[in-house]
């Protein structure tokens, strides 16, 4: 059964294919098999909260969520952090309110990085606006989630990791099938034009053949 559904944290709709099982309805959007489910059990979190109580509740909840974390102060830490380590961490999940550098200003920051294109940003925040929430979504965070965090919300998040990266392969396989394509019609152009140099040689020779006859 397919419905179309809300989500609690923005203005988007999303389809959900819901099936009945032993404990009711079970939502499973991205047709994803429970083996695909367990492999995402090793995400590592990089949490970025500058409130040290905040961020303790942060990291306690990411784990029961059953992720790896890691926690910093700020978006300036966040940056250096993933630079040291480019391939440590699958998915980050920012404050936006923060000193040094805030939410916005890491959104920007991380667009200058293309290696981190596939790292989804989810951004949080007591505000629950919607004018912050869409200009956090309009600077590119995948996500929104408003404090207090629930431990439910956040088991969800391998589900944006499974997008970005199934994403990122299906844009790499189009951009091959688009280069074997402008390579196949530069080969049929580059022997159309070698076609056309021999019908030209061909036909002066018949025509100097004719006046000298």
């Amino acid at each position: 059964r397919t419905v179309s559904v809300c989500c609690p944290h923005c203005t988007r709709r999303f389809s959900l294919d819901l099936k009945v099982g032993e404990k009711g309805l079970e939502a499973n959007p991205l047709n994803t098999s429970p083996q695909e489910v367990d492999a995402f059990s090793e995400i590592h979190i990089l949490g970025v909260e500058d409130d040290k109580m905040s961020r303790m509740i942060l990291s306690k909840l990411v784990r029961r969520a059953g992720y790896i974390e890691t926690t910093v102060e700020n978006g300036q830490l966040a940056i250096e952090a993933l630079l040291k380590e480019p391939n440590k961490y699958q998915l980050v999940l920012c404050d936006v309110v923060m000193p040094v550098m805030d939410g916005h200003e890491f959104l920007r920051q991380i667009k200058l990085y293309p290696q981190f294109a596939n790292i989804p940003v989810i951004m949080m925040s007591s505000n629950d606006q919607k004018i912050d929430v869409l200009k956090c979504i309009q600077a590119g965070a995948d996500d929104y989630l408003t404090k207090p965090i629930q431990t439910d919300a956040l088991k969800n998040l391998w589900q944006h990791v499974w997008k970005k990266q199934h994403q990122a392969a299906f844009l790499a396989m189009m951009q091959r099938e688009t280069r074997e394509k402008v390579y196949e019609a530069e080969m049929k152009l580059a022997a159309l034009k070698q076609k056309g140099k021999r019908a030209k040689t061909d036909f002066q020779a018949l025509l100097d053949q004719h006046q000298r006859s």
